[in-house]
């Protein structure tokens, strides 16, 4: 009859020490995952392809938002969440700055998934590997369209004052 060797007691507590690690990892990642989806900013992490950055993650404001769910958005191009007047010049800008490891910041006008449009303060951050190369984006956001709305009247009502 064939007996299944006998780990040595060492061996058992190193494998029993890095279950224990794994599991305290996995309860740390999913407790950013809540922080991340309960956070009323947009946070979106992509990674840099090629010709374009593929989302890898979304969170549910950034998601809802642009009304799509978190799933749907995994794997597209960031071109999917792009401001709407983005022209290939503005996407060169845009990886020139984050390749000198600088944050770029903007707010545009950006498209809904039903087609309607909102404007986005949005903040891009590069993260590089360990060689220095961007591999990833971070994009936290925040919808601005009542701000900027109450701008648009407020400047409405200070041209028809000057007008008269």
């Amino acid at each position: 009859m064939y007996q299944v060797p006998r780990m040595p007691q060492q061996d058992t507590r190193n494998i029993e020490a890095l279950q224990a690690e794994v599991a305290q990892l996995r309860e740390q990642l999913a407790l950013r995952d809540q922080a991340l989806d309960v956070t009323p900013s947009h946070f979106m992490i992509s990674q840099r392809k090629e010709p374009d950055n593929i989302i890898i993650y979304a969170n549910r404001a950034m998601a809802e938002s642009y009304g799509y769910e978190a799933a749907e958005l995994i794997g597209k191009s960031i071109r999917l969440l792009a401001p709407v007047n983005w022209t290939d010049e503005d996407v060169r800008q845009l990886r020139s700055v984050l390749t000198q490891g600088l944050p770029f910041r903007a707010e545009e006008q950006v498209r809904r998934k039903d087609g309607s449009l909102f404007w986005l303060g949005m903040t891009v951050l590069p993260l590089r590997n360990p060689a220095g190369q961007v591999t990833h984006t971070v994009r936290v956001a925040s919808d601005i369209t009542a701000r900027r709305e109450e701008e648009r009247k407020k400047k409405s009502c200070n041209n028809s004052w000057s007008t008269k």
